[in-house]
């Protein structure tokens, strides 16, 4: 491969970078035929190794997956990775990158057995390149755990949790995946049994969130929420009426204020939001499970990202 670009790959270059602006603007249809395109253009040149086609491969999976066609997304992202794994080896740290995005894909098509063993090769991966790779690999054990949490795993969970909780807690200033963590393997620690441990570990990620992260991602007031909504479970399970009565109290003014009517809604056709259940004696039906309201994030969004899990079917 030549130092200077040649003449087609300036040309397909100028393509995909006119594909990923029509993929950001919400073309996905016009964006798709300008990458398929595209890549026909690097199989004409014979550029089968090649940045560009990685790159193609890349916004192809990242499109796909927004668009909810999961299977074209892991054929993409499955590519990406054999293309990188050539060029590079298997054991070079950049492949974690692609090896955790392809991961995503299963883990948002609620395939999370194929997820987990790639979760944990991306995992070893990011280690081997040391210090950088320490905080991305502990994001990474933070899916890992959601992958084990959706499977019922709580125990292993929680272990991947409090792999990752040290990396973020050494920084300097406490990062929102923190809460993310705290609130999870609260989740996962209540669930094995331990509510009072759970109970501390929950309100640490409500302190956590009041004092750091709300300033920052007010728009993030659903993670707030969610907590608080597991807080009201433990301390119904505890026995604490008082107290769970006023968790919730916060969590339906929370709601309403930034989305007026959510908790009227979850209440029907059907009553699945313990919070606002609790206040109004209701019984929820299926209290693991959020009312599709709380639903509008893009199923394209990775558990790894900030505020970007998707929470609701935790």
């Amino acid at each position: 491969m030549s130092e200077r670009p040649t003449a087609a790959e300036q040309a397909i270059a100028a393509q995909l970078k006119q594909a990923y602006s029509l993929y950001t603007a919400g073309q996905a249809g016009e964006a798709e035929e300008l990458l398929q395109d595209a890549l026909c253009q690097l199989d004409l040149e014979g550029l089968r190794v090649h940045p560009l086609r990685v790159y193609a491969l890349n916004t192809l999976r990242s499109l796909y997956l927004q668009l909810g066609r999961f299977a074209e997304a892991a054929e993409a992202g499955s590519r990406e990775v054999a293309l990188l794994e050539e060029h590079l080896g298997p054991e070079h740290p950049r492949v974690g990158e692609p090896v955790e995005a392809l991961a995503l894909v299963h883990y948002q098509s609620r395939h999370w057995a194929a997820a987990e063993p790639l979760f944990q090769r991306a995992i070893d991966l990011f280690r081997r390149a040391g210090l950088p790779g320490e905080a991305r690999s502990a994001f990474t054990q933070v899916a890992l755990g959601k992958c084990y949490q959706r499977q019922g795993r709580y125990a292993e969970a929680a272990a991947a949790y409090r792999v990752a909780l040290p990396v973020f807690e050494r920084q300097q200033q406490p990062p929102p995946e923190l809460v993310d963590a705290l609130h999870h393997l609260g989740i996962a620690v209540a669930r094995l049994g331990d509510l009072r441990q759970a109970e501390g570990l929950l309100n640490r990620a409500l302190g956590l969130f009041d004092r750091v992260a709300l300033p920052r991602f007010p728009q993030e007031f659903l993670v707030l929420v969610l907590v608080l909504d597991e807080l009201v479970r433990v301390a119904d399970a505890l026995r604490q009426p008082a107290v769970a009565e006023q968790y919730a109290r916060r969590a339906v003014a929370l709601a309403e204020a930034h989305a007026p009517g959510s908790t009227r809604r979850c209440l029907t056709p059907c009553a699945t939001w313990p919070a606002p259940c609790r206040l109004r004696g209701v019984k929820p039906r299926r209290p693991r499970f959020y009312c599709a309201h709380f639903r509008q994030r893009k199923r394209a969004t990775a558990p790894g990202a900030r505020w970007s899990a998707e929470y609701c079917t935790i």
